[in-house]
């Protein structure tokens, strides 16, 4: 029998039918030069240094499905503009510029400001009509599959709390860009596709929220008999850092970020 972590965390929602069907493009773009957007409110905000995010915004590519999660400190203009910037900082170095972005209809994404901010970079910003989210699926199916997901590590984590759902939500996002599509011939990840890859992309992922030690280096330290390491607990990905050799840790305190030692 299992620990029922997964049943405790599981959304149970009314059986539905899919009236419209999902919007495709009959002729995608190439990868990486469409993407969609969706957003999500935080109950609490994130755990960091003196401040945390309260929205995340994730952010889907047509084609490969690979996932793209940003932390947001509010839904006005600036910060739309903040999360858009560091998403295109994201897909430049191997996709160059975004020609496409989808969202749904919200206040902020309809404003004469963005709509300014898109024209000024020649990117198309294709909108649903309010209340439709078939514009959006992908980003709501990665909410409807990957917020249970995060909410199940969390509670299998005695160590974390709510403060932590962005990081379990990002590590559980990311972990399903390292899996196979089912469906797809060869077989393929996500990431394998969004990268144009043909060999398997290993994941850089550990278990969410298992204990481990850090190292405290050197320059750090103000004498050799300090500890070099302290103990911590891994939260998954960096948050401000998309290298896979870099992670996130909690040390109780705070939130820190290093490299994770190789595997053996």
């Amino acid at each position: 029998e299992g620990c029922g972590v997964c049943e405790s965390a599981k959304m149970r929602r009314r059986a539905f039918t899919l009236q419209t069907a999902a919007v495709r493009d009959a002729t995608p773009p190439p990868t990486g030069k469409k993407w969609i957007v969706d957003t999500l409110a935080l109950r609490v905000p994130t755990a960091h240094h003196g401040y945390g995010h309260v929205f995340l915004a994730v952010n889907v590519t047509e084609h490969a499905g690979k996932h793209w999660v940003c932390g947001m400190l509010g839904l006005a203009t600036e910060d739309y503009k903040v999360a858009l910037g560091k998403l295109e900082a994201f897909v430049r170095p191997t996709h160059g510029e975004i020609w496409i972005v989808r969202a749904d209809s919200h206040g902020t994404h309809k404003s004469l400001a963005i709509g300014d901010f898109y024209g000024a970079k020649s990117t198309s910003l294709q909108l649903s009509p309010g209340g439709v989210h078939e514009g959006v699926h992908s980003a709501e199916n990665t909410f409807m599959l990957d917020v249970p997901t995060a909410m199940a590590q969390l509670l299998a984590s005695p160590d974390l709390g709510e403060a932590h759902f962005y990081s379990s939500f990002a590590h559980a996002v990311m972990s399903r860009d390292y899996i196979a599509t089912i469906g797809t011939e060869p077989l393929s990840s996500p990431m394998m596709r969004y990268m144009g890859s043909t060999d398997w992309l290993a994941s850089p992922l550990y278990a969410y929220g298992s204990a481990g030690k850090a190292l405290v280096h050197p320059e750090f330290r103000d004498s050799k008999y300090e500890e070099h390491a302290f103990p911590c607990v891994y939260t998954g990905p960096a948050h401000f850092s998309s290298h896979v050799a870099h992670c996130s840790v909690w040390d109780g305190d705070c939130l820190l970020y290093t490299s994770p030692s190789p595997r053996d």
